[in-house]
């Protein structure tokens, strides 16, 4: 962080001013987005699309307090991230957070519900219908949210079927990686292939003209 110096005085007494001044932590914000984020601006991790657990229409209130609307939004929730977005197509999330045990959705009435998140930021949401919202508690009970009521989480056998999905997308990370490394290695070894030649091209050509020379010396005294 860059503090500004007064004026009049010596560049020594400023540096040790600054160093006096203890520097500030950097905190990692969980939650993110292009407005309204606090920090250094975050990009949204790139999550494999077979980690895609849900996605749709959800209704977001915002507006300023006094005056709080439905906003229709777009959602997506990949792996752990929840994203949303102005519209089905557009290329960046207005905001995202992640989903943890530190989460806490909640159903209100209807078809609405409410996701709380570490922070302490409560977005308040409305699915198509009470069956959609539902979904959406259970999707973010799967990446260890606290859903209420109870019987909004998911089963047992969902977990069972979202572990052997992360299992699938870890085993297909780390094929790509190894298939990756190989490409690397293989053009490092036919780089060092081609400067051997060229080096081995670059000795033998001093002989081949010391040969001819000689040849030709030997004619023109014959």
């Amino acid at each position: 962080f860059g503090i500004d110096g007064g004026g009049g005085g010596s560049s020594s007494d400023s540096a040790s001013r600054k160093a006096s001044i203890p520097k500030k932590a950097v905190v990692k914000e969980v939650v993110g987005g292009a407005k309204g984020s606090r920090g250094p601006p975050v990009t949204p991790r790139k999550v494999n699309k077979k980690m895609l657990l849900r996605k749709g229409w959800v209704e977001k209130k915002g507006g300023a307090s006094f005056r709080r609307t439905w906003q229709r939004r777009y959602f997506v929730l990949k792996g752990d991230l929840l994203e949303w977005y102005a519209h089905e197509q557009a290329p960046t999330p207005q905001k995202f957070v992640q989903i943890s045990h530190k989460c806490t959705a909640k159903m209100v009435k209807g078809a609405e519900f409410t996701l709380e998140a570490a922070q302490r930021k409560t977005w308040h949401l409305r699915g198509r219908s009470e069956k959609d919202a539902k979904k959406w508690l259970k999707a973010f009970s799967l990446c260890g949210a606290v859903v209420e009521p109870a019987d909004c989480a998911a089963t047992d056998s969902d977990r069972e079927q979202h572990a052997a999905l992360i299992e699938r997308h870890l085993l297909d990370v780390h094929h790509r990686a190894t298939e990756e490394l190989r490409a690397l290695d293989l053009a490092a070894s036919t780089a060092i292939g081609l400067r051997d030649d060229d080096v081995r091209q670059d000795d033998d050509a001093p002989r081949r003209g010391s040969g001819g020379g000689g040849v030709g010396g030997g004619s023109g005294v014959g």
